[in-house]
């Protein structure tokens, strides 16, 4: 068979709700479905699980109805300049499979698509494991592979409760196939100079001259294409690093795109453990990462020059150095990886708090990489909005004004930094008006000039996610700590106001530098 899908984007967060399906509200869907389909439909299965049995059911048969068939025409009846990929486009088709043999194509057009979306959506809910180790496309894919699979099996009659049986069976062997261990091998851009491996949570961070392929599970007596082709591919971006990360449980699209998400936090870790501006450019090379040199031409007065730009990260930092920030940093690491870890673990003392804080640490890594500095600040901004869950300009002022009060013992109307005239307050309304003017057109992403710099922001959500981590360390050790980002925030004050001692990263840049 040949397959082929449109571009989806991840409708998941829509099957976190309760959805209709036909005249049914189910409440808790995922519960009462997973006994649906483990459960057959006679009296001894619950009335709750028969009925939303029953609408799923309904839901497969009007589903099979609007798969349409269509015969590939022989190739000799195509006008020169078709081919089967015009015919299939004049099809209108979002989702088809060819069947090779018979020459039959059994696709579902735009009108039919969501019927699809929503059906596989509520597949996936229905297990755990489905909604962390699957990308939503390719789940939806292999349900259609599954519903073609059907119709042509049954031909005219209708689907039956055995046929939502296979289903589950087929989807759920192909999930156990596919969700193997995996250990992914990604290049980084980190420092051009060989040093100690770095562990972040769940990543190592190796240099490429002293890692071992063979323990890796490369066979030496195998011709080293793979290897080299990787060196290679390493040496085009003057990548030196290499970071290992193991993902279990996940199927390969998954994996990958799990896999190059946790090493972006890990990048960001390094990074705020490391004085602004050496290692900003860090970057997985299968991500957003600059050509390490880049060579213009400009002419001017009749003559052209040359302009040389090096933006290989971490130039100016020399191996020894790097050992001695992370040697100095290690508890912070810890205390990130402790962060990481959620994405990888279904079960944590916080996961809110600690998805916020490896949500913040993703747009600092993002903004990092930014050339435009409006650009930039509002990633920042963004960033510091992720960590504290604030849900409009008002509320975002109200938290990063009660963070820095509960953290560093500033107050709105404190001068935000020594040899500064600027108050707390008018500082962090900047931050968020530049984002949100920015974001909204009304200030120009091109040229405007803005009221504050990209140094002072990056400054500023550096020492909140750095504290915001450290932090969270101590609000998890307390009796029952709610998973909400005001009691956080509240805990946070309260510890100030009965005197505990200051964090020793007031006033700091990094967790590598002491307090004044």
């Amino acid at each position: 068979m040949t397959y082929q899908n449109s571009v989806l984007q991840d409708h998941a967060d829509r099957f976190a709700r309760p959805i209709k399906i036909s005249s049914l509200i189910v409440k808790n869907h995922g519960i009462e479905l997973r006994e649906a389909l483990e459960e057959s439909a006679d009296a001894r299965t619950p009335k709750a699980s028969r009925e939303f049995r029953m609408a799923l059911l309904q839901e497969l048969r009007q589903l099979i109805a609007l798969i349409s068939v269509e015969q590939h025409p022989e190739i000799s009846t195509f006008e020169e300049g078709e081919d089967t990929s015009t015919w299939i486009r004049a099809q209108k088709f979002v989702f088809f499979i060819g069947v090779m043999q018979t020459g039959e194509y059994y696709g579902l057009r735009q009108e039919a698509a969501q019927e699809l979306i929503n059906f596989a959506g509520l597949l996936r809910s229905a297990n755990v494991k489905y909604v962390r180790g699957t990308d939503f496309s390719v789940f939806v894919r292999k349900v259609f592979e599954e519903l073609v699979a059907i119709k042509r099996r049954i031909e005219s009659r209708p689907a039956q409760n055995a046929d939502l049986t296979v289903i589950s069976d087929n989807i759920a062997a192909w999930f156990s196939a596919n969700s193997i261990r995996r250990l992914h091998l990604i290049p980084c851009s980190i420092i051009p100079d060989m040093a100690n491996s770095v562990e972040v949570g769940p990543v190592i961070f190796q240099h490429i001259a002293s890692f071992d392929f063979v323990a890796f599970g490369v066979n030496p007596a195998m011709p080293d294409i793979f290897v080299s082709r990787f060196l290679e591919t390493m040496g085009q971006r003057a990548a030196t690093w290499v970071a290992s990360i193991e993902i279990i449980d996940v199927e390969p699209v998954r994996s990958s795109e799990t896999a190059g998400i946790i090493v972006d936090v890990a990048l960001a870790t390094l990074q705020l453990a490391t004085p602004q501006e050496l290692i900003d450019k860090s970057a997985r090379i299968t991500g957003r990462s600059l050509p390490p040199f880049v060579v213009a031409l400009t002419r001017q007065n009749g003559e052209v020059s040359p302009t040389f730009s090096n933006y290989e990260s971490g130039k100016l930092l020399r191996g020894e150095a790097f050992n001695n920030l992370t040697s100095s940093a290690r508890p912070f690491f810890e205390s990130a990886g402790r962060r990481i870890n959620t994405l990888l673990l279904s079960s944590t003392e916080c996961p809110q708090l600690e998805l916020a804080w490896c949500n913040a640490a993703y747009w600092f890594h993002e903004a990092l990489a930014e050339p435009l500095a409006t650009v930039a600040i509002a990633k920042l901004e963004t960033s510091i909005e992720n960590l504290f869950g604030a849900g409009n300009p008002l509320e975002s002022t109200n938290r990063i004004l009660q963070a820095l009060e509960g953290v560093f013992g500033l107050k709105p109307n404190d001068i935000i930094s020594a040899g500064s005239s600027v108050k707390v307050k008018d500082f962090v309304k900047d931050v968020v008006t530049s984002r949100s003017r920015i974001l909204h057109g009304t200030w120009s992403t091109l040229t405007e000039d803005l009221p504050l710099g990209r140094t002072e922001v990056e400054k500023l959500a550096r020492q909140l996610l750095i504290s915001f981590t450290l932090k969270l360390d101590e609000y998890v050790l307390t009796p029952s700590p709610p998973d909400k980002t005001k009691n956080f925030l509240d805990w946070i004050t309260a510890e100030r106001a009965a005197g505990s001692k200051a964090s020793p990263l007031d006033h700091a840049t990094s967790p590598t530098q002491k307090s004044p």
